[in-house]
């Protein structure tokens, strides 16, 4: 692992190739995709989807640095660059 943190009821991870994983409560939404019946208690890792961020016509890839959880919300932190 390259980083992990905590919110409330979840947690982040972010790996040494860069990409996101998440476990824990999903019931607001927090591992970043909608949550029903079936997926508010996540009780293994599963990888969180970032998307490609579209500035005005110019499309980025978003490589993330840091994550944080809170109470019910998860953010991340990441560095962009033009998709050639």
């Amino acid at each position: 692992m390259a980083q992990i943190s905590a919110g409330s009821l979840h947690s982040l991870f972010i790996t040494k190739d860069g990409r996101v994983f998440g476990c824990g409560s999903n019931s607001k939404g927090q591992l970043g995709f909608k949550s029903d019946e079936s997926n508010k208690l996540v009780g293994k890792p599963v990888e969180i989807k970032i998307a490609q961020v579209a500035a005005s016509s110019e499309k980025l890839n978003a490589n993330i640095i840091s994550v944080k959880g809170g109470s019910l919300y998860s953010m991340a932190i990441c560095r962009t660059k033009p998709i050639n």
